[in-house]
């Protein structure tokens, strides 16, 4: 395959993986239907749908929404007693406006799940004081309040990342459809990415990164290749602790901290010059940990193996989870057993657009479990696209090659509920669906 054909592939699989129409449709709904309830309550300015579906980079692996609802406060006023109350206000309301919702709060996001649709609302305050141009006002007075009070404060730039998600959303759509395309495809290979641990801000740091792989190609060729910038991507990463990236269209190099500038690795947040999404050590106790040595060392190893792939030409042989679970077993501390793999029209289950999963037995640790499930759904988009009419068996041979073990695989006659966790995973080609059931046990 010439370059030029791999190109013109990567661009179809890129396309390929955006969201279902059906799925954004009533995602839309949900959130419009949650904004209008909010905003009844008063004292809300406005509500944003914002993070990767906000900005057309989500892949059809994963979609749950992010939300702001700016609020009409003081910035001071913004405590974590303060926002635990609001956060319960708000569930209660939406508790009984919502049909069945399926709501828990952490201690600064409430969490709303609605059928197969899962929203992440976050409380931000309303910092903007030009309603001509609430944007821009905002993102001048949260960096000048961060600019006066982050001096004392290191972790402040972190903890207001929500009063600044309109200008992340706003720089994202102000680039080119390229730029989007290429982010989809860096986020779904991240997504196929096995790491145990739960990083907070991996996906902004891979869409982030992509955005800028993108931009230096579009700017160095008339015409630009996805492949070349895929193998950009790949180097970048696997030098990642010499990396050296920041943006000017929010701010000056001058507003960047000297101790900022010299800080290695460093990617600069588009729209806040004083967040280097990967520094290490800074606290932020509440989403996860920030990216860590170990962290770095993971992407690297795993952006040299991409690298060696690139000359394949092949999609599953790049996009193909690196590591399978048989490997990371022993780190991730799970056993899998007991499975129960059927690939049906799903006349036992609700129609879904996209993939899910229930776990069903108590004080597993999801995190493990949801990057599990999250590699699943990769290898599924990846036959999907590579053999659109692939039949069951060889479905059932994809489980068994992740897993590293194949069956015994029990009948259809037996049922999921009886496991300790399900995934669904939807196929794009037919109506139809993959259920994958098994118990876990940790040791």
């Amino acid at each position: 395959m010439t370059n030029v054909d791999f190109d013109v592939e990567l661009q179809k699989f890129s396309e390929f993986l955006a969201l279902p129409e059906s799925f954004e449709k009533e995602a839309l709904e949900v959130a419009n239907r949650i904004f209008r309830v909010l905003q009844a309550q008063g004292d809300i300015n406005r509500c944003r749908i914002v993070g990767g579906f906000g900005k057309k980079t989500s892949t059809s692996v994963k979609a749950d929404l992010d939300a702001v609802v700016f609020i009409n406060m003081e910035i001071k006023d913004k405590t974590d007693s303060k926002l635990s109350g609001i956060l319960e206000e708000w569930k209660r309301v939406l508790n009984g406006a919502l049909e069945h919702p399926q709501m828990e709060t952490t201690s600064k996001t409430l969490k709303v799940k609605v059928g197969e649709i899962s929203l992440d609302i976050l409380p931000a305050v309303n910092m903007s004081k030009d309603p001509e141009n609430v944007e821009y006002s905002q993102l001048k007075e949260t960096l000048k309040y961060i600019r006066t009070e982050g001096k004392n404060n290191p972790s402040l730039a972190n903890q207001l990342s929500a009063e600044l998600a309109e200008s992340s959303l706003t720089f994202l759509k102000g680039q080119s459809k390229f730029a989007h395309d290429f982010a989809r495809l860096a986020k779904f290979w991240n997504q196929g990415l096995l790491y145990h641990e739960y990083v907070y801000g991996r996906s902004l740091i891979i869409e982030t990164l992509a955005v800028h792989c993108a931009n230096l190609e579009e700017n160095n060729n008339v015409e630009p290749s996805m492949s070349n910038c895929l193998k950009r991507f790949f180097e970048e990463l696997a030098d990642i602790r010499k990396l050296f990236v920041w943006f000017d269209k929010n701010y000056s190099e001058n507003e960047i901290p000297s101790g900022t500038m010299t800080q290695r690795p460093l990617l600069l947040d588009p729209t806040n010059p004083f967040n280097n999404l990967l520094a290490t050590g800074v606290e932020y106790t509440s989403a996860g940990v920030k990216p860590d040595l170990e962290f770095y060392t993971f992407l690297a190893r795993c952006a040299a193996g991409a690298l060696k792939t690139l000359n394949t030409s092949s999609i599953p042989q790049i996009f193909y989870p690196h590591f399978r679970y048989a490997a990371v077993q022993r780190e991730v501390k799970v056993i899998f057993s007991n499975y129960l793999v059927q690939n049906n029209h799903g006349q036992e289950d609700p129609p879904r657009s996209m993939p899910g999963h229930e776990i069903r037995k108590k004080g597993l640790n999801e995190g493990v479990l949801r990057s599990i499930f999250s590699c699943f759904a990769v290898i599924h988009r990846i036959s999907d696209f590579v053999c659109p009419n692939m039949t069951d068996e060889p479905r059932t041979e994809i489980v068994e090659k992740f897993l590293g073990q194949a069956g015994p695989w029990k009948t259809s006659a037996d049922l999921h509920i009886n496991r300790d966790v399900t995934v669904y995973i939807p196929w794009i080609a037919k109506e139809k669906m993959s259920v994958i059931s098994f118990d876990v046990e940790e040791f």
